[in-house]
């Protein structure tokens, strides 16, 4: 622990020093629908100055998922199941997953998990929502991922699109400023007219909200109308508490299988 004193306030961080070789697991649940394909989302850090060697395990229920052993290509099939584990090596070091694949007829509250670097370095997850809704001049969307709903834990991913995503492909996430975020209702309001595609990341204990930068994307896999929705995002964030401190960017990841549903009280 390194503590600093400023002014009579003090702030402490921990310094962790890792192995050799270090992973990472982005998402150690991934939830996909039927048919979907993902890379296993990793970082890797390394002392040597060679990158160690990375591979990746058979599945071990290929009836239900299976996996490129050099790249982490994960390929659902069409079998919903899970959890299936993943596992991935690099150099002497490993670490394990899991793999869902959802029936698209039973998503229910969906599910999603996204992980907050640095800061969080374990995943979490819960359940997520996607709505295409009527905005002021067209359709918009927004996806809403939960963890710990309710809880002093809680913490919320929310991504706002300008139009409403009615076929799969990767949407740009742009910048939102803390005075647009909050402008509602009105006619600045970025929910009823969105300005760009933007995110926000929000912590319940203590109360922190990072607003997105530019440089992120939200990728949608795939689409069955009416029913299901499946993709990632990931996007920087800048917390508002420190806005204006390089220092205070956050990068969010996230994987989400949801309910797709149309929503006409989002602006009412």
């Amino acid at each position: 622990m390194v503590i600093a004193t400023i002014n009579n306030t003090q702030a402490g961080a921990l310094i962790v020093v890792s192995d050799v070789v270090d992973i990472t697991l982005l998402a150690d649940a991934l939830y996909l629908l039927p048919n979907d394909t993902i890379t296993i989302p990793t970082i890797i850090l390394h002392k040597d100055p060679t990158p160690p060697t990375v591979s990746y395990d058979p599945s071990p229920d290929p009836t239900v998922y299976t996996v490129d052993p050099s790249t982490g290509v994960v390929s659902a099939t069409t079998k919903p199941g899970g959890p299936v584990t993943y596992t991935v090596h690099a150099g002497t070091a490993q670490a394990s997953g899991a793999v869902y694949v959802v029936d698209p007829n039973s998503v229910g509250a969906g599910k999603a998990t996204f992980s907050v670097l640095p800061g969080a370095l374990v995943p979490v997850g819960g359940p997520v929502q996607a709505s295409n809704y009527p905005r002021t001049g067209g359709n918009a969307f927004r996806l809403e991922a939960t963890h710990a709903e309710g809880t002093i834990s809680e913490q919320q991913v929310q991504v706002t699109l300008t139009d409403a995503v009615v076929a799969p492909g990767p949407v740009t996430i742009d910048t939102i400023s803390p005075g647009e975020a909050a402008a509602r209702p009105g006619p600045l309001d970025a929910t009823c007219s969105p300005p760009r595609a933007w995110a926000l990341w929000t912590n319940a204990t203590p109360t922190i909200v990072g607003y997105s930068r530019a440089g992120g994307h939200i990728s949608v896999t795939q689409i069955v109308p009416g029913q299901a929705i499946s993709g990632r995002f990931t996007f920087p964030a800048q917390r508002g508490d420190a806005y204006t401190n390089p220092l205070g960017v956050v990068k969010v990841y996230g994987v989400f299988v949801a309910p797709l549903a149309t929503d006409a009280t989002v602006c009412q």
